[in-house]
């Protein structure tokens, strides 16, 4: 599986729960790599079932494969 860029915009907008329930629903992985500008050390590895997320004031405000 090879999601575009474009298919995880569906979950910008959303809170964080509802994100990670909606990533989960769609047999993805979900990672929070920013909470309100505070970046989280993260793999460098590259995984296509991932969905790494920016959280801003409880809503996702970045979704990107990785």
């Amino acid at each position: 599986m090879n999601p575009s860029a474009k298919a995880f915009q569906k979950y910008v907008g959303l809170t964080e729960s509802e994100a990670v329930q909606a990533i989960e629903k769609d047999g993805l992985r979900p990672r929070i790599v920013c909470r309100d500008g505070e970046y989280y050390v993260i793999t460098m590895d590259y995984r296509t079932d991932r969905v790494n997320l920016t959280i801003t004031e409880g809503k996702v405000t970045s979704a990107h494969v990785g």
